[in-house]
């Protein structure tokens, strides 16, 4: 009987211990998502603002 209850025990933590796991990678991952997003756009911010002052100056030297 307490052998089947050990096992049985041994299982349950062994379960949980898997899924606190997998759930801490899922926010480490969210997280890492979350960043290369920001990042991605941060870039697409820079680079229209660059596009569009290159514009503005062309526009200027050609009038």
């Amino acid at each position: 009987m307490t052998d089947i209850a050990a096992s049985a025990a041994r299982r349950i933590t062994f379960v949980i211990l898997t899924k606190v796991r997998i759930s801490v990678f899922g926010v480490i991952l969210m997280k890492i998502r979350i960043l290369i997003a920001a990042v991605i756009l941060m870039h697409i911010r820079i680079y229209v603002l660059v596009f569009k002052t290159k514009e503005r100056d062309t526009a200027a030297s050609a009038v």
